[in-house]
């Protein structure tokens, strides 16, 4: 016996390695190879001492509206192209008018300019949407009022302010908003309706 496995051994050595034929020798592989299998088929089965544990799954991240609107610079791009979109509809655009600055880069006192108008809605948007900011706050130089008392005596009538929110509504889904947020949006726009509405 320790010739034949010496005999074996220096076949492997020699990089032969197919076995020489001896009696049994199948029947023994196939008989270890069966009782690995069977080990493994049975390894799932009542064996309570195996404990398997999956990995624990990630809960999905919780995003705050601002966040998903990309926080203050995605806020404050969205609502430039929102008046930028509102402004082609001239019925719309007569209100901001008194707040485009002048050849001289004058508003009327009192009034903002286009530009803090903007920065009062992305300042009105952030702290809706859960951001940091606090409205009514400062924005670009101007003391951002309530809606009520920014839009006290402009006759605004519902018709224009519906307009209004459908056409941010449009921009916003144009600029891959996801409706869901779209609609959290209008409704914050809609909140103000009474505050703005003068003609109902």
């Amino acid at each position: 016996m320790q010739e034949q496995h010496t005999q074996i051994d220096g076949q492997l050595a020699a990089g032969r390695t197919r076995l020489p034929k001896a009696p049994g020798l199948g029947l023994v592989a196939l008989g270890l190879v069966s009782l690995g299998l069977s080990a493994a088929a049975c390894s799932n089965s009542t064996d309570t001492n195996v404990e398997e544990t999956a990995p624990p799954a990630t809960p999905p991240v919780e995003t705050t509206l601002y966040q998903r609107l990309g926080e203050a610079e995605g806020i404050t791009s969205a609502v430039s192209e929102v008046v930028q979109d509102a402004a082609m509809d001239e019925e719309v655009l007569e209100f901001f008018l008194p707040n485009v600055p002048d050849e001289n880069g004058e508003v009327p006192d009192g009034k903002p300019t286009l530009a803090q108008i903007e920065a009062c809605l992305v300042l009105q948007l952030s702290a809706a949407a859960g951001g940091p900011e606090v409205y009514p706050g400062e924005a670009a130089g101007w003391q951002c009022r309530t809606m009520a008392d920014s839009h006290a005596g402009l006759g605004i009538s519902e018709e224009i302010f519906d307009r209004f929110v459908a056409s941010a509504a449009g921009t916003l889904a144009r600029l891959g908003v996801p409706e869901e947020d779209v609609a959290i949006v209008g409704g914050v726009l809609n909140s103000t309706k009474d505050d703005i509405v003068e003609n109902q």
